[in-house]
């Protein structure tokens, strides 16, 4: 789906921008599903990462995505489209390989 996200924000699409988001909006949902179980998604969150704090910033991080795809929905300016798309998808990207390397660790086997 991420590199999917990339690909739509690279097209000629007209709509690349906001085409790009729903993929991001969806692996910030799915991930933490699987990954944490049930509950609401700070609370999965925290069961990765193991640190309410951290969880804070990560489910915020989470949020702001959802906010900016909110906003590209409702139609924005072009330029601004293109700098907030390309914001949440490093965004993304960076949740993404912190939720899912917290999950290997805390996952992993004690020596």
């Amino acid at each position: 789906m991420l590199d999917g996200a990339w690909e739509a924000y690279y097209s000629d699409n007209p709509d690349r921008y906001r085409q790009c988001l729903t993929p991001c909006r969806e692996l910030l949902r799915q991930v933490p599903d699987q990954l944490g179980g049930e509950g609401t998604r700070r609370q999965r969150i925290v069961r990765i990462i193991g640190s309410r704090s951290t969880a804070e910033v990560i489910d915020a991080s989470v949020q702001m995505v959802e906010s900016i795809y909110a906003a590209q929905s409702a139609g924005t300016h072009e330029t601004r489209a293109q700098h907030q798309a390309l914001f949440v998808l490093v965004e993304t990207e960076h949740v993404l390989y912190y939720l899912i390397g917290q999950s290997d660790l805390n996952n992993s086997p004690t020596t």
